[in-house]
């Protein structure tokens, strides 16, 4: 991978591999990366996936919530066999101890989610401030043009950069929103195979879902 562009997951240049690192066993655990503003990070192998000619560093929160999505689907179901074994010769104080530590890990559960999903919410507006961002640059470069401030090379060439931003601002805003989704159906318990216990309150969200008008040029261009 030494030498490889990495990418993330929408697409985006990161930076460039100059080094794989081990750990104390001896094993590769870490790729260094340079990254585009000149400083070097770490990320483990465990993020990263080889695609042709670049490497893609997969998303370290959208993996933590579907692993934290997955945990809970678990302990819900032990939650499920525990009341089932009641009927069962199992000791009460057993039951009730096993009980406790499915209680508790929910607990965990239930905090991580909450904390997952500020940061999800931080993420969706970051996306949301770059969108407009790139929704009122579109419309000013198309005046620039227009009034003949700038070459047609040049236009073409920032719109294609603006629009490409776009596109990888959308997905990553689509995959954001499926994690909020996932963690707010986790917050209101409303699992697979627990679905008996879905409660009536809402869940309040830090934001509400992300709308970003495109300017009637640059949608024409987007979809082509």
């Amino acid at each position: 991978m030494v030498g490889k562009m990495v990418r993330d997951e929408w697409g985006r240049q990161i930076g460039i591999v100059v080094s794989v690192l081990m750990d104390d066993r001896g094993e590769a655990a870490w790729l260094l990366v340079k990254m585009g503003d000149g400083e070097f990070k770490r990320f483990r192998l465990s993020r990263v996936v080889a695609d042709g000619s670049d490497v893609i560093l997969l998303s370290s929160l959208r993996k933590s919530v579907e692993a934290l999505y997955k945990r809970a689907v678990l302990l819900k179901r032990k939650r499920k066999i525990l009341m089932g074994l009641k009927e069962d010769n199992l000791s009460p104080e057993m039951l009730d101890e096993m009980s406790k530590d499915v209680k508790r890990d929910l607990g965990f559960v239930e905090g991580e989610a909450k904390f997952l999903l500020r940061k999800v919410e931080q993420r969706l507006k970051r996306c949301a401030d770059q969108m407009r961002d790139i929704n009122h640059g579109i419309a000013c470069l198309q005046v620039e043009r227009d009034m003949g401030r700038i070459s047609d090379e040049v236009f073409s060439a920032s719109m294609k950069m603006m629009l490409s931003g776009l596109r990888n601002l959308m997905a990553e805003r689509d995959s954001l929103l499926e994690a909020r989704m996932k963690l707010v159906e986790l917050l209101r318990k409303e699992l697979p195979e627990v679905q008996e216990e879905r409660v009536q309150e809402p869940i309040k969200t830090f934001g509400g879902p992300i709308d970003v008008e495109v300017e009637e040029g640059a949608a024409d261009a987007l979809q082509a």
